[in-house]
């Protein structure tokens, strides 16, 4: 049996017990610094993102639950939803669905798997399979208001375009909690170059359809007390939702002009960060949470 708080690591995944019905995700031992969660209700349970997709997450989630499962994904990136293809279906919103299915490749996977854990001088078998081969799913599709009833917990999806075209929150109705995906976190990405021809510059929203998103949610605050998120830290403050809003609006009021950054491990310049906060130093320094953004200044509006 977990108790709260305790984090215990087996398959390569690292797990913690949030409250009696949630459980935070960490894959690969944390060295892929992605968090998903495994939300359990009294007729259903569902996982909310499946990470990159390593470990089987059908066993792993047996240790916890014999309910039917469904998958919810915040939206399409590959942190988020490589998972999604060990299930035979998934919901997300359909302006994600072809990035979703475009970005699994259990090869791919299971190379970087083996250099993230050799990089952290973590040894396995040559063989060893960390990335499951698998099927795209049916993707069925997430809209604003749609209402998920496991049972005594209710999940209600929020659209927030924005990190992506098609990113949801789900909030988690009687126990006043947000699963933000990456709508909230101390230093969302909003300038993702687009990946293949005729999707123009960016795979990001603007800035100021962002902006519109995180007002949406402000105006819904008074409904949850609690923030799970996806990367840096498991839970956020209140206070970094409202920096975030407060770092948007003012990259598009003109108070933030932005101070250069690069992103991705150095992959990704010419953007720039309203705080001008280091994004390989957000999650380490004292400040990580006081809400940021990074932005491209030719994706404003």
């Amino acid at each position: 049996m977990i108790k709260e708080g305790e984090t215990i690591m087996r398959s390569f995944l690292r797990y913690t017990r949030v409250c009696d019905n949630i459980i935070r995700v960490n894959g690969l031992l944390g060295l892929t610094n992605e968090f998903f969660y495994l939300v359990i209700g009294r007729n259903a349970a569902a996982y909310i993102d499946t990470g990159y997709g390593f470990g089987d997450l059908n066993a792993f989630a047996r240790q916890f639950t014999d309910l039917p499962l469904i998958v919810l994904n915040t939206h399409g990136h590959l942190d988020h939803a490589g998972g999604d293809f060990q299930f035979p279906r998934a919901y997300a919103c359909r302006e994600d669905w072809a990035m979703l299915l475009a970005s699994y490749d259990d090869r791919a996977m299971n190379e970087k798997a083996q250099a993230a854990l050799s990089g952290a001088g973590i040894w396995t078998e040559e063989d060893t399979v960390f990335a499951p081969p698998g099927a795209a799913p049916e993707l069925l599709e997430i809209r604003d208001g749609d209402l998920f009833d496991l049972g005594g917990v209710t999940l209600e999806a929020i659209t927030m375009p924005g990190h992506s075209p098609g990113c949801v929150s789900f909030l988690y109705r009687e126990a006043r909690i947000l699963f933000s995906g990456d709508n909230c976190g101390p230093q969302p990405l909003i300038m993702l170059p687009a990946q293949g021809e005729g999707r123009g510059k960016y795979a990001s929203c603007t800035l100021e359809v962002f902006s519109h998103s995180l007002h949406k949610l402000a105006a819904r605050e008074g409904e949850f007390d609690r923030i799970l998120n996806c990367h840096k830290a498991g839970e956020l403050p209140m206070s970094c939702l409202h920096g975030v809003t407060d770092a948007v609006d003012g990259v598009l009021d003109g108070r933030y002009p932005g101070v250069p950054v690069a992103v991705m491990q150095g992959k990704i310049t010419g953007v720039f960060s309203a705080r001008g906060l280091d994004p390989e130093q957000v999650g380490k320094l004292p400040n990580s949470y006081i809400g940021d953004v990074v932005f491209a200044k030719d994706n404003l509006r």
